[in-house]
């Protein structure tokens, strides 16, 4: 995954570390993703993910989970990105991201399968285009548009460094 250069060009400062920040996402296939339910309650969950150019990120899952329902009621989330085998006291590095997360539109689905099968290739021994999908799982993409990220990469930048990243879109 690269990010896009018009995103880049909008966000000189997400240039300077679009690098690492390519290298976590295009590492990594799972994430942590934190909701919140109806009475305020936080609630986490592991899912796979996939990334397009322009850091929309994508999970697979079903509405009726307990996170499905509380996107439904609450578009905000937050993600964390990283490699859980990260020795203590070593470099780490991984993302915290922010964002507004829907239900993928009918009109997004083929594009986002693509993304999703290209990160996830198992995902075609079950289905083989977004229409099998719909038939067949009971499972729906969701898209998150992130409007910030936080990024840690010690081993570049040094330890207890990070950045925070406003994502700017036109």
């Amino acid at each position: 995954m690269n990010i896009s250069a018009s995103l880049q060009k909008t966000n000189p400062f997400l240039a300077k570390y679009a690098q690492s920040i390519n290298k976590i996402l295009d590492a990594n296939s799972l994430c942590t993703l934190a909701t919140v339910d109806s009475k305020g309650n936080p609630h986490a969950n592991t899912a796979y993910f996939a990334v397009d150019s322009y850091l929309n990120i994508y999970l697979l899952t079903q509405p009726s989970t307990q996170h499905g329902k509380n996107i439904e009621r609450n578009h905000q989330v937050a993600i964390t990105i990283f490699e859980s085998n990260q020795p203590w006291g070593k470099p780490h590095r991984g993302l915290q991201l922010g964002g507004i997360c829907k239900k993928v539109g009918q009109k997004e689905q083929g594009a986002v399968f693509h993304i999703y099968s290209t990160k996830h290739p198992e995902l075609l021994n079950l289905v083989k285009t977004s229409s099998d999908m719909a038939k067949e799982l009971e499972s729906r993409f969701y898209g998150i548009k992130v409007t910030w990220l936080k990024l840690i990469d010690e081993a570049k930048y040094g330890m207890e460094t990070h950045f925070f990243i406003k994502i700017k879109r036109n």
